[in-house]
């Protein structure tokens, strides 16, 4: 099966494995976040669990802890939303 999370950049890159989080990743980020945009980062899971074999029920019965384990995910990208309205900008920087 597989799991996938998303959060903020430093929450989710701390559950990927690191070769997959690509060195410009923080910065890009921080910098679209700097623009004004909401960003989230995406990564996904594969699970391969005996207790699983291949059944989507005994997945989605698996706790968080059980899956959200550090490096065991891969990143795999971040996922920008645009603030449209100009009153919402401010709310944000604050």
């Amino acid at each position: 099966g597989e799991a996938y999370t998303k959060g903020s950049f430093e929450a989710v890159s701390a559950l990927c494995e690191p070769s997959s989080v690509p060195p410009e990743a923080a910065a890009a980020a921080k910098a679209y976040a700097a623009r004004g945009s909401y960003v989230l980062a995406l990564a996904l899971r594969s699970i391969e669990h005996e207790s699983i074999h291949g059944d989507h029920a005994a997945l989605v019965k698996m706790e968080r802890h059980e899956i959200e384990l550090p490096g065991r995910f891969e990143f795999l990208g971040l996922i920008l939303f645009q603030c449209v309205q100009p009153t919402i900008r401010p709310a944000i920087a604050r």
